[in-house]
């Protein structure tokens, strides 16, 4: 069986590139195995979620900053400043600042136990 023919896109900076779709298979692949970390309650899981914030497909980042924010990982915030600090695409930065905001925000758990 042959290889399927690449697709053509547009990367972030506007040029064109080509797409093989066995990669997007992979890309769709590993935000779903990501998901199911964030399910989990362990560091090393979460570890593996914060060592895809690096990854070089930005779906892929983008799904690890999501996990973190759904999984409300307090001890995710340093390596997102860390992150801010050195990234250089301006989406990338603020995506980081939303992240680390609504992590530092007290989640419901939080709130009813203060009041509790």
């Amino acid at each position: 069986m042959a290889d399927a023919p690449p697709h053509n896109f547009v990367d972030d900076s506007g040029a064109p590139q080509t797409r093989n779709p066995a990669d997007a298979a992979y890309i769709q692949r590993r935000i779903d195995e990501l998901n199911d970390l964030a399910m989990e309650d362990d560091p090393v899981a979460h570890g593996a979620i914060l060592a895809e914030l690096t990854n070089p497909e930005k779906e892929i980042r983008q799904a690890a900053l999501e996990c973190l924010i759904q999984a409300h990982d307090q001890m995710a915030v340093p390596r997102l400043q860390e992150l801010l600090g050195i990234t250089a695409d301006p989406e990338e930065q603020t995506a980081l600042r939303a992240a680390i905001k609504s992590i530092n925000l007290p989640s419901l758990t939080d709130y009813v136990a203060e009041d509790g």
